[in-house]
């Protein structure tokens, strides 16, 4: 697949297209070949998927010079926030929102409350609404790609972009998020279960409440402030993570290549740090207990207030320094 890519570049130049549209093309291509394997498709399959670089180009070129068409889509345009959105969907809670499902690629979302009774789903930039999965039934909200057409279909020139408002009393029993590259902004969300998992797209977290939380990331950053859960396990490769106002009644376990970790003003219970050569810094922050186990990754906590004791559990590293002051 990396002669397609080539070819498809080649094409794209012949056809005059700028430099920042044949990146965000290539990249875009990129992941939805690296999908397609994950899904176990072999290489000739996903060749005859993509088809001809020539023909993908001149769609893509076709694409760009073309006014989108979501009239049959689009009920109303949005105000607020949501002035430059098409509203997509608007569901009538009448029986109980109690799960959230999202599995995405490269969009771009953000999530919070209104005072709407209604759970109301904006897009801009979609250039096909058909390629996407979305649906409530039983308490249940869906949105992801739909992978078989993802793979058909070409990649769009613009980022898409997706807004979800929910009803201001809204409590879940799961929020389940999953992105490739796309960036997710989370506000006032509150949940039993918080599962958050991304490749290399950032999340913004704000009033975040949870009871069981679980965040895993390759190189995608996670930060926000007031955050307040029991558990979280926190598994990074090379993503940092960075939080303040963060609040933790019970167990924090975190586990980082060489991501780092960087917490102000925050309250946690046991602590678990597990790193190769990522950090932890902390600034005002007050674990229980914490447990340090390092190969090169520092931990440096600097606290004021010297009547909140930290215990101090299993103390290793091999040439990490750890200091707690």
């Amino acid at each position: 697949m990396k002669k397609f890519l080539k070819d498809l570049e080649k094409e794209l130049i012949d056809l005059n297209m700028n430099d920042s549209e044949i990146k965000e093309i290539l990249k875009d291509h990129q992941e939805m070949i690296d999908e397609a394997f994950s899904e176990g498709l072999s290489d000739e399959n996903v060749e005859k998927k993509f088809g001809e670089p020539k023909k993908v180009a001149k769609e893509l070129f076709n694409d760009q010079r073309q006014e989108i068409n979501t009239t049959n889509y689009a009920k109303k345009m949005g105000s607020g926030k949501t002035r430059k959105y098409n509203l997509l969907e608007s569901y009538d809670i009448d029986e109980s929102l109690t799960e959230i499902n999202i599995a995405l690629i490269s969009e771009d979302v953000k999530i919070y409350l209104t005072d709407s009774e209604t759970l109301d789903v904006y897009f801009r930039k979609v250039s096909d609404l058909k390629s996407y999965d979305i649906s409530f039934k039983n308490g249940i909200f869906n949105l992801s790609k739909n992978k078989t057409i993802n793979i058909l279909r070409f990649a769009s020139l613009k980022t898409p972009k997706f807004i979800i408002e929910l009803p201001k009393a809204t409590v879940l029993n799961k929020f389940n998020y999953k992105t490739v590259s796309g960036d997710v902004e989370l506000t006032g969300i509150e949940t039993n279960e918080l599962v958050l998992k991304t490749t290399s797209g950032d999340f913004l977290l704000n009033g975040i409440k949870f009871q069981e939380g679980k965040i895993n990331s390759v190189s995608g950053d996670f930060e926000g402030s007031d955050v307040v859960g029991e558990t979280l396990k926190l598994t990074l490769v090379s993503g940092d993570y960075e939080l303040d106002n963060f609040h933790l009644s019970s167990k924090f376990d975190v586990s980082t290549v060489s991501g780092d970790v960087e917490l102000t003003d925050s309250e946690v219970g046991e602590t678990n740090f597990h790193s190769v050569s990522g950090d932890l810094e902390g600034k005002e922050f007050y674990p229980t207990k914490i447990d340090m186990k390092t190969v090169s990754g520092d931990v440096e906590i600097y606290n004021r207030d010297k009547k909140k004791t930290i215990e101090i559990g299993r103390r290793k590293t091999i040439s990490g320094d750890i200091e707690i002051r």
